[in-house]
């Protein structure tokens, strides 16, 4: 090809993927704290380590306790929207 590369566009579908690949990401991290915020809540009297109980303020800030069987498909977006924004780092900070 006379010394030159030859040019396959496959950026634009990588970052196509990254893109899906980063919401698919937030969803599950927002499933598992919802998880754990319940488990921790399940476990009182005894005390979460001062940083689980600040991200679990966060958690319970977008997401209200669990109190019965319902759908939990809006609360994982809205807690998958706060981890976007960065709540969650803030709790660490």
């Amino acid at each position: 090809s006379g010394s030159q590369e030859d040019h396959v566009s496959m950026g634009w579908g990588a970052g196509r993927k990254l893109l899906q690949v980063l919401d698919n990401t937030s969803r599950v991290l927002a499933i598992e704290l919802m998880c754990a915020a319940q488990g921790i809540e399940y476990r009182r009297p005894q005390l979460a380590a001062p940083r689980s109980r600040r991200i679990c303020e966060v958690v319970r800030a977008s997401v209200p306790s669990l109190a019965h069987d319902r759908p939990v498909g809006e609360d994982i977006d809205r807690l998958a929207l706060a981890i976007e924004r960065g709540d969650i780092d803030l709790a660490l900070a």
